[in-house]
């Protein structure tokens, strides 16, 4: 377990565009459990990029407490379970794609079988290791992708809306994995609008319009419960001068619609 931290990171998606994010600067703490939401657009999945690897900082640093910078980390600490997981289940079979990663550190067949075997059972999928991945529903292809992540055997878990189109056992799995992590302190970045992640997160990041900001649990909890406050939030990123949330509807209306 180690701290990651960031400092003064920025990021864009082209020289001519606005930051995507930035200037980030705070550390998760190794075996933190982070719960991160905010409007859709304000850089939630950005950030997740970032920790993955995908995306690269244009300015500042992300390292670990040794000091080592993200292009240096070891291939399998960090596990990245996408929003969308058709762009991160690559094999034919459900098993085939699970054993990839047990295929890269694996001393043995042995050590292979197991890793892969632990991660099928893990998620409910022992059973459809066999079945094409194209023949799967959404819930059971974003089951697959966690699996693979389980066999991966990573210290960081970032999980972008993981219960997106996950159906009952999906969720259930997937409740019953981050308990799991918990327990044997990984760190787990967990980024969703679903307020129940607040009963396990350690500390909640709102992330909108590029910015972060650390919040208390009722404070999440309020901001998710509230569509207004989600609304001005996506205006304050997009529309200059937006400003002040106690417009009316009329107001908005006016400004959206001269």
């Amino acid at each position: 377990m180690t701290a990651i931290i960031f400092e003064g990171v920025g990021t864009d998606y082209g020289k001519d565009s606005h930051y995507a994010l930035g200037s980030l600067d705070f550390t998760i703490q190794g075996g933190e459990c982070i719960f991160v939401s905010g409007p859709n657009g304000g850089g939630k999945t950005t950030l997740a990029r970032l920790l993955a690897g995908t995306v690269k900082a244009v300015r500042g640093k992300i390292m670990l407490a040794d000091g080592s910078e993200r292009g240096e980390w070891p291939p399998t600490l960090v596990g990245w379970v996408q929003q969308e997981p058709e762009h991160q289940v690559i094999a034919e079979r459900v098993g085939e794609d699970v054993g990839i990663s047990p295929s890269w550190y694996a001393g043995s067949y042995q050590e292979y079988q197991n890793a892969k075997d632990g991660a099928l059972a893990a998620l409910g999928l022992t059973a459809m290791f066999q079945r094409v991945v194209q023949s799967l529903s959404g819930g059971e292809l974003h089951r697959t992708a966690m699996a693979a992540i389980v066999a991966q055997r990573p210290e960081v878990w970032v999980m972008d809306e993981p219960e997106a189109m996950m159906d009952r056992a999906g969720q259930v799995a997937l409740w019953e994995l981050v308990g799991q992590l918990k327990q044997k302190r990984a760190t787990v970045v967990m980024i969703s609008h679903d307020a129940r992640w607040l009963a396990v997160a350690d500390r909640c990041l709102w992330i909108a319009g590029g910015q972060a900001l650390w919040l208390g649990h009722e404070d999440m909890a309020a901001r998710l419960a509230d569509p207004w406050h989600e609304f001005w939030e996506i205006m304050e990123s997009q529309v200059p001068g937006a400003g002040g949330r106690d417009k009316s509807p009329g107001e908005v209306a006016r400004m959206l619609w001269p």
